[in-house]
């Protein structure tokens, strides 16, 4: 079946769809129609009564179906386009999105974790207070119900000193004062007179 005609042949108006036996025919196409059709479309001309041009610009600026078929074709081309570049904008927005919403994820839990941290050190520091109180409680209690001293830890003893280790002080010279020195010891010396002396 060519177009413009059905399976027996016949010719189809090309505003219709329906047989027609007669009616003009387009110079330019070859599109029939029936005379009642073709006087329907704004842009066809007649020539006479067989002939006519609906692929003509009229008067008015209106162009041809062929020409308006490829522009809107071309308008869909882009409309198609367009559509399919906001689908990619909107992609990558999910996507942004999902990382933002798992950034605040993240920033809630470190939040509670701080808080939990933060409320742990000041339970440390009240703790800590509270074991200084007592401490310096107890020390005021012995400073004044205990007469005897303090004892002092091994290791905040006072470190040893020359005094400490036996090296002569006032106590050491009164023990050497108080010593008993061995007797006296008698050496005889020679001498030309015959005399003989003592020394110590």
């Amino acid at each position: 079946m060519s177009d413009g005609a059905d399976a027996s042949g016949q010719a189809l108006c090309k505003k219709c769809k329906k047989q027609t036996n007669s009616g003009p025919k387009c110079i330019t196409c070859g599109a029939n129609y029936h005379t009642s059709c073709a006087k329907l479309i704004k842009k066809a001309k007649f020539i006479n009564d067989n002939e006519v041009n609906c692929c003509a610009v009229s008067d008015t600026g209106e162009i041809s179906d062929c020409e308006s078929l490829a522009q809107s074709e071309d308008t869909f081309c882009s409309l198609r386009n367009e559509i399919k570049y906001l689908k990619t904008i909107i992609d990558h927005k999910d996507v942004i999105i999902k990382e933002l919403d798992e950034k605040i994820h993240l920033l809630k839990v470190n939040a509670a974790l701080r808080e939990v941290i933060e409320g742990q050190l000041k339970n440390d520091r009240d703790n800590g207070k509270e074991v200084r109180e007592k401490v310096n409680a107890g020390k005021q209690a012995w400073l004044i119900n205990s007469d005897e001293p303090p004892k002092v830890p091994f290791n905040l003893q006072r470190p040893a000193t020359m005094m400490d280790k036996g090296l002569p002080n006032s106590k050491n010279l009164t023990k050497n004062r108080d010593r008993t020195f061995p007797p006296t010891l008698q050496v005889t010396i020679p001498s030309t007179s015959g005399v003989s002396t003592a020394a110590e």
